[in-house]
Order: C-alpha cells, then sequence, then structure tokens
C-alpha cells in the first residue's frame, strides 16, 4: 500500500516543468511495469485470504480485513487515474 501511495503522489504532482513532466513520466512507466507483477505477486495473497476466511471463517482483524479490500481498489484506482493523466498529456 505505501508503495502505491507513493506512485500515486508522484503522478498527482503538475506537470509544470520539464523535471516534473519527467517524474510523472516515470510513475507512468513504474505502473505499466507493476501491472504484470501486480497479478503474480499479490492475487496469491490474497486468494490465500479468501481460502483461509472460508475454512475457517473471517479471523482477520479489522485492519487486515480493510487492508486487503483496499489493496484491489487502490491499485485500480492507480491504473485508471494513470491513464487519465496520460490522455491528459497527450490533449
Amino acid at each position: 500500500m505505501d508503495e502505491l501511495k507513493q506512485i500515486q503522489l508522484k503522478i498527482d504532482k503538475p506537470a509544470q516543468s520539464i523535471d516534473s513532466l519527467g517524474s510523472v513520466m516515470s510513475a507512468l512507466e513504474e505502473i505499466r511495469r507493476k501491472q504484470s507483477s501486480f497479478s503474480i505477486e499479490i492475487r496469491p495473497i490474497t486468494e490465500m485470504y479468501d481460502l483461509l476466511t472460508a475454512q475457517f471463517g473471517d479471523f482477520l482483524n479489522q485492519d487486515e480485513h480493510e487492508a486487503k479490500d483496499a489493496l484491489d481498489k487502490k491499485w485500480a484506482y492507480l491504473r485508471s487515474r494513470a491513464d487519465n493523466v496520460r490522455d491528459e498529456m497527450h490533449e
């Protein structure tokens, strides 16, 4: 989650100079690189939580449960935001 927050901060910065534009472009590239690895790294973890919950009931504390649910939503939002930034840059 912290890594996703850091990337979001980079793409939310206004691109008012060449340096800030480079930072935004770097963040967009980082998102693109992570798209394939995200599924490989995170999906098995969330699937394991789902399996354990199905077998043993809801064993997660509130913070863990919220973090698990927020991870996919945060990633989807970040990808969508990156697409919007990319579109704005092409206008």
